[in-house]
């Protein structure tokens, strides 16, 4: 077999190969198991403590995004259950509201929780929660 051959070969059944490619990084992806750190950090939001979500986000390469098994952000746990302590280390280290987490939080209603969200002003606090 010569080269003219094996790139006739591929041309006329690249499209296959691209469908298997394509299948191939979608379902590796999309079944990747959660790091430790990332269950972790989820954990330290569901049982409110600010001190692991702080030491998590400080002291690892965890992002402040990721998501519970369930789907949703940690920004967003940390907004239901009301800690704008949690959701000030989590804009501190990167985490940019979505509008679904802006709406989550004016559904619940907290003053403090939506100029948070929405300003991104993290830096009093943090000031607060560090006295």
């Amino acid at each position: 077999m010569n080269w003219a051959t094996i790139s006739t070969i591929l041309t006329e059944n690249t499209w296959i190969f691209v469908i298997i490619l394509a299948a191939a990084l979608f379902y590796t992806g999309k079944n990747k198991a959660p790091k430790e750190s990332e269950n972790s950090l989820i954990s330290s939001i569901l049982s409110n403590n600010v001190t692991a979500l702080a030491g998590l986000l400080e002291g690892s390469a965890v992002s402040p995004n990721v998501k519970s098994s369930g789907g949703k952000t940690a920004m967003e746990l940390a907004i239901t259950r009301g800690n704008r302590y949690m959701v000030g280390y989590l804009l501190k280290h990167g985490a940019i509201p979505t509008a679904k987490e802006i709406q989550t939080a004016e559904k619940r209603g907290n003053p403090h929780m939506i100029r948070l969200v929405t300003t991104g002003d993290y830096e009093n606090v943090l000031k607060e929660y560090c006295r």
